[in-house]
């Protein structure tokens, strides 16, 4: 028998702290990113040639912005001058005063927006995700067939795409900045910069999107769905109230500003008319 004195020994191994699990093709992803950018690079070029491809829609886009660089307004027959969003119009005029007529210059803004897009995927998506997955996410979508053809063309797509990435951008990082203190990405910022750096991606996103296609008003019933039931269920509130905030100014401005209607009349336009007529006979 054991002495009453004796003390039981007690257990001299300690667990390890747990390791981070290594994973090969992971790791392949995020070293080897920029052979992956190389060929998003390399298929942008195959694919761009600087011509028009002639198209009803872009037809109307450059037939108002031709209208406005030479003087003669916001009028392109009955249809385009009450259905087309300004945004790309205005774009176009300016580009042809400052180039001419041809369609090289367009297509290249549109390049650039169609780049813009990606970048703001990408940061989007590391946000929340690890590295792999947005250099992942990002090379599908730049990859994607679709993608190419309207980075191609001169339509408002990528423009709206991209004030739409600005803007969910924009978002996440106020979201961020105001509950979660300052992130890896804005880290030697102050909290009141990275908040103001936030607000600007939102309204310059929430702004670009607005003027470019009535695709806007889903982006806007959405935006006020979920802003509506954040205010409501909490938490967030404040929030929730700035992001609805930012919305309905940049609705205001453009409705104000819109040139195919006269005066403030948000339904006006030829978009929101046969919106209104479908529903009606629905």
């Amino acid at each position: 028998m054991g002495s009453a004195n004796t003390i039981p020994a007690m257990p001299m191994s300690i667990e390890p702290a747990p390791q981070r699990v290594r994973v090969p093709l992971v790791e392949r992803i995020v070293r080897h990113r920029n052979i992956l950018w190389g060929t998003l690079i390399v298929l942008a070029l195959l694919a761009f040639n600087g011509k028009w491809r002639v198209g009803r829609d872009s037809a109307l886009y450059r037939g108002l912005g031709h209208s406005i660089a030479t003087g003669k307004g916001y009028t392109f027959g009955e249809f385009g001058s009450r259905q087309i969003y300004p945004g790309l119009p205005y774009l176009l005029a300016g580009l042809e005063k400052v180039f001419g007529h041809s369609a090289a210059p367009a297509i290249v803004i549109i390049q650039a927006m169609a780049l813009g897009c990606l970048i703001f995927t990408y940061k989007l998506v590391r946000l929340r995700y690890p590295q792999w997955v947005a250099i992942i996410v990002t090379f599908c979508v730049g990859i994607n067939g679709w993608f190419l053809e309207l980075a191609n063309e001169i339509r408002d797509d990528i423009p709206f795409l991209l004030g739409l990435m600005i803007a969910l951008y924009g978002w996440e990082r106020l979201r961020i900045s105001i509950f979660n203190g300052v992130d890896e990405q804005v880290r030697r910022e102050s909290k009141r910069r990275a908040i103001v750096k936030s607000l600007a991606y939102l309204i310059i996103g929430l702004a670009l999107a607005a003027v470019m296609r009535p695709t806007f008003w889903i982006l806007a019933i959405a935006w006020i769905t979920v802003c509506g039931w954040g205010l409501i269920v909490g938490p967030r509130r404040r929030f929730y109230a700035i992001c609805l905030g930012i919305l309905v100014v940049v609705w205001i401005v453009m409705a104000l500003l819109d040139p195919r209607v006269r005066g403030f009349n948000p339904i006006g336009g030829g978009y929101e008319r046969d919106a209104i007529a479908a529903l009606r006979n629905v």
